[in-house]
């Protein structure tokens, strides 16, 4: 864990204040975010699990099927250290509270994913189960790319970026979608990218995860 904060504490060291800014699943925060890029690069710990995985692989899917982002997977530790480099960690709720702790963030308990500049992080010991997992996933490497929470918890809109999503319903809906179009100037005089808001859905059996969607 000292090793981490060190790493940690070094890379704020060489970073613009965006760095230092923090966003949860239940942080409601408005302020942010990372840079919205056309790709990335997401690096993969050997923190990561066998589910970690396959939610990593979902998540890469859902993006890249619904908006024309790239993301490159890489296994192993962060690698380069452009605004596109992310590194996704699987760490022990103890250790995500010391985290939380370290960039001035709430440890209520309700905390499960965090996303700083070159980090994404996951306490999966307190998730509920694979669903939530894969959807947590999917919401932190959004932020990763951009996005915003579409309102302050607790709301209702139907989007993934929800900060308080309901686990293993919702994937990357319309607003998603239109919020990363939005965010891109490049992708304004295309046409409409193809989104649904049907709930509940991938069935992650098909990429070998454990069951499919409850």
């Amino acid at each position: 864990m000292r090793a981490l904060l060190a790493l940690l504490a070094a890379t704020l060291f060489s970073c613009v204040a965006a760095c230092t800014t923090i966003d949860t699943i239940d942080s409601g925060d408005a302020g942010l975010h990372l840079p919205a890029l056309q790709s990335y690069t997401l690096y993969v710990s050997s923190s990561i699990d066998a589910d970690g995985q396959i939610a990593v692989a979902e998540a890469v899917k859902q993006w890249t099927s619904y908006t024309d982002v790239q993301i490159a997977v890489v296994q192993g530790s962060l690698g380069c250290f452009d605004e596109g480099c992310f590194e996704i960690q699987e760490v022990s709720f103890t250790d995500f509270n010391a985290i939380l702790a370290y960039f001035g963030g709430s440890q209520d308990g309700h905390y499960i994913g965090l996303t700083v500049e070159y980090f994404v992080f996951i306490s999966t010991s307190t998730m509920a189960s694979y669903d939530e997992e894969q959807d947590t996933v999917i919401h932190e490497t959004g932020h990763m790319i951009g996005l915003l929470h579409p309102c302050t918890a607790p709301c209702k809109t139907y989007a993934v970026m929800n900060p308080t999503y309901r686990n293993g319903e919702d994937h990357v809906g319309c607003l998603d979608v239109s919020q990363y179009q939005a965010d891109r100037p490049w992708d304004d005089g295309g046409a409409p990218m193809v989104c649904t808001d049907v709930p509940g859905a991938l069935d992650e059996s098909v990429d070998g995860g454990p069951g499919g969607d409850l």
